[in-house]
């Protein structure tokens, strides 16, 4: 199953966040289906501000984000998302791998411990399907994780 279509089979109708050039394949997608709609945000915090908005409000939405920004959510995240048991699903690509840029290389190393601190279910690209992530559907925080050879 796609990636568009894996999210409308969980009734994903929302999507937002700042572009990275790992999902650029998804985002294409989004594009041309017109089955989820994408906000752009000018940053990861902002992004996950609308996409909060659309669940309190009753819809499903997810942040899609690079693993660099994981610090720039991480206050809303332990300030909101988790005091109010606000369902979340971060879909992040993970940065940082030999011959990325620097900037990426720390966050690579803290991404998955970090949000296990925040109360996140973590689903590896590599031993998990988007698919199986979504279908944990009791688990009200997840971060699916994907690496550029996924």
């Amino acid at each position: 199953m796609n990636f568009i279509d894996t999210l409308s089979s969980y009734n994903i109708k929302w999507a937002s966040g700042v572009p990275c050039s790992i999902m650029k394949s998804e985002l294409e997608q989004i594009d041309i289906s017109g089955l989820v709609t994408w906000i752009p945000a000018v940053d990861e915090a902002t992004g996950l501000g609308i996409v909060n908005g659309l669940t309190v409000a009753g819809e499903c939405a997810i942040l899609m984000m690079q693993n660099s920004a994981i610090g720039a959510v991480s206050d809303k995240l332990m300030s909101f998302n988790h005091p109010y048991n606000v369902d979340t699903f971060l879909y992040i690509t993970m940065r940082g791998y030999p011959g990325d840029a620097l900037v990426h290389r720390i966050p690579y190393g803290i991404t998955e411990d970090l949000l296990r601190m925040l109360g996140f279910y973590v689903f590896d690209s590599r031993r998990f399907s988007l698919d199986r992530t979504l279908s944990f559907e009791n688990l009200t925080r997840k971060a699916y994780l994907r690496y550029k050879d996924e």
